[in-house]
């Protein structure tokens, strides 16, 4: 959950740097670092259902479907 908070502000200040130097780049990066944040804790949101570690963690899930 850290990292989508790093993540989300990492998004915000280049989008805020964006809007203030006229960059298109920084604004598209900004907005694409914040969309990849919120989807990210959005899963990590509804996974946190459950009370195993392999529940909580999105790790085994995603190791779990490389397998199949």
């Amino acid at each position: 959950m850290i990292l989508n908070i790093i993540l989300l502000a990492i998004g915000v200040i280049s989008l805020i740097f964006g809007i203030k130097t006229k960059l298109k780049l920084w604004i598209v990066i900004g907005l694409i670092l914040i969309g990849f944040g919120g989807i990210s804790a959005l899963i990590d949101y509804k996974m946190m259902g459950g009370d195993d570690i392999a529940i909580n963690s999105r790790l085994p899930f995603v190791i779990g479907n490389m397998m199949k």
